[in-house]
């Protein structure tokens, strides 16, 4: 509800929420509006059992709070102080009574910074510091940060694991589950809402107060661009299609033309009455805080996928063969069906702690990530950072586990670390352009691009940012699968690997072959249990 209350007030302005996004055009202060669609976007991975996803999106909504608060209260990180101590000293009333004027900086500069490749959080907070208290509960920043930490870099691995794709196998809840991850998610929501409120409040005083107002550039400079179809103008299709499991909001686009996808007709209504209902106090009244929650959140997914239509228009437009629209348009997508091949993986060597742990990060996170990236998200880019990071995670434990053990028994250790023990410092450019992706300044596709640039096109180009964002995805899945099939060659069985690597190069995604089937080491290698196992007639590879 708390966004509804926001979004009333954005909506009585004049406003639509499809404004919103890209969030340096919205006439709302940019990293305000980035943080509305951020909710909305970790909230959906929520509901659809992408736990990491969400949680990934949400610390990066974590650290840009820290930021803005560290800013308001003059806070700045000490040299060699662990990020957890910053984020407690930031946190304080002093500097959230502040916020809202700080957050027109933003605005400003369209700059968004990250709390990042820091060194691995261990928990330890080395100073007094004061907590944020909701509902009765106390609860501390920093603390919850380095939760989140802990489930995006799975660091407890000596729990069983297992991932999403295979748990939706299962009719029965898994025995393993727990509420743990859902409250530290809804924790941290609800730090960044306080936040949001604060913010939004400061805005609205400025609104209704034209004096001041003048003072405060609340609407951001004309956009270069706009949609290429107004909401209403968008063509939707005659018949609904069939029901399936997840509702409309919630089912991503894989395999489908976004013009024939059913749910644009089934949320545009619901995105005009969320409009309606808000447009006044009288008429909101009438809704059910219930109703005005699915309104909410219907809503918002539907200005989401305005924004995709509009980026597959251009695309076809554009109509170059690197943007490989025809793997998107499958339900078989190399990319998904990597991170099948991922979950699988974990499944199969559960007496491997360290390299299930990767494989199921892998499978979580590239699942997710794609989920956005055909929807014109940029926070994909941040999920698929994780993606490369646990690629190289697992390659590591796999090649070198002695070194692997020796990193994560460092605190110190960051994880651009992980992709030099791996052998890929060649790929840290990649890394740097999904961090540049991720950010959604105004200019971070293009910073991105000129990063990723094949020196056939101008990183000014609309060409060369849509083939960036083709690229950067196709890296990261080739790199997952190389790293997951190696893995499966070696524990499982080399057929089973070389079945895998077709399947994917069928459908567009060529992974390089190991040359060698040797053993990573001289050891001789763990005896298999009974849950490694090779091959079993129940758990098919795939359809």
């Amino acid at each position: 509800m708390s966004v509804c209350q926001l979004d009333a007030i954005f909506i009585r302005q004049g406003h639509e929420l499809n404004q919103h996004s890209p969030p340096h055009e919205s006439p709302w202060p940019t990293h305000l509006s980035w943080s509305f669609e951020s909710t909305i976007a970790a909230l959906r991975l929520m509901l659809a059992g992408q736990i990491v996803g969400a949680a990934i999106i949400l610390r990066q909504q974590l650290g840009r709070w820290t930021l803005l608060l560290a800013r308001a209260g003059r806070v700045v990180q000490r040299r060699g102080e662990p990020i957890e101590s910053f984020i407690a000293r930031a946190w304080t009333q002093r500097a959230m009574d502040m916020l809202g004027l700080h957050t027109f900086d933003v605005a400003l500069d369209d700059i968004f910074d990250d709390l990042d490749d820091h060194p691995r959080t261990t928990g330890a907070i080395d100073t007094d510091h004061e907590h944020v208290h909701i509902d009765g509960r106390s609860l501390c920043p920093a603390r919850v940060y380095h939760t989140l930490c802990e489930l995006i870099d799975a660091q407890h691995t000596d729990q069983p694991v297992a991932c999403q794709v295979v748990r939706d196998l299962d009719t029965e809840t898994s025995p393993t589950d727990t509420n743990g991850p859902s409250q530290i998610l809804l924790d941290t929501l609800a730090l960044c809402m306080i936040q949001m409120r604060l913010a939004t409040a400061t805005t609205y005083v400025f609104t209704t107060d034209p004096d001041t107002m003048r003072g405060v550039p609340l609407v951001s400079p004309l956009p270069e661009r706009r949609p290429i179809q107004h909401p209403s103008q968008i063509p939707l299709p005659l018949s609904k299609p069939v029901a399936t499991r997840l509702t409309p909001a919630l089912v991503p686009l894989v395999g489908r033309e976004v013009a024939t996808f059913g749910a644009l007709a089934d949320l545009w209504p619901l995105y005009t009455d969320y409009h309606t209902a808000l447009a006044d106090r009288s008429t909101a009244r009438r809704w059910t805080p219930q109703q005005l929650a699915e309104l909410t959140f219907a809503a918002h997914r539907f200005s989401r996928l305005l924004v995709t239509a509009d980026a597959c228009a251009q695309d076809h437009k554009i109509a170059d063969k690197r943007l490989k629209l025809h793997q998107h348009l499958t339900p078989a997508s190399p990319h998904v069906l990597t991170a099948e091949f991922a979950a699988l993986c974990a499944l199969w060597n559960q007496s491997r702690p360290q390299i299930a742990a990767a494989a199921t990060q892998i499978s979580s996170t590239l699942l997710a990530g794609y989920w956005l990236w055909i929807e014109e998200d940029d926070r994909a880019m941040g999920i698929l950072r994780c993606t490369l990071h646990q690629a190289a995670r697992l390659r590591t434990w796999h090649v070198h586990p002695d070194t692997a053990q020796a990193l994560q028994s460092r605190s110190g250790t960051a994880p651009l670390r992980w992709i030099t023990v791996a052998g890929w410092s060649k790929f840290r450019s990649l890394d740097r352009a999904l961090f540049e992706f991720a950010h959604a300044n105004r200019e971070s596709r293009l910073d991105a691009a000129g990063i990723l640039n094949d020196h056939r096109n101008d990183p000014d180009s609309l060409i060369s940012q849509r083939v960036a964002r083709q690229t950067a995805l196709d890296t990261v899945a080739v790199l997952a699968a190389a790293e997951t099939l190696r893995v499966v060659a070696a524990q499982q069985s080399p057929a089973i690997a070389d079945a895998m690597r077709e399947a994917l190069d069928q459908r567009g995604l060529d992974v390089p072959t190991n040359p060698t089937r040797r053993q990573p080491n001289k050891r001789t290698p763990p005896p298999r249990m009974a849950q490694d196992v090779t091959a079993t007639p129940d758990v098919p590879v795939f359809e």
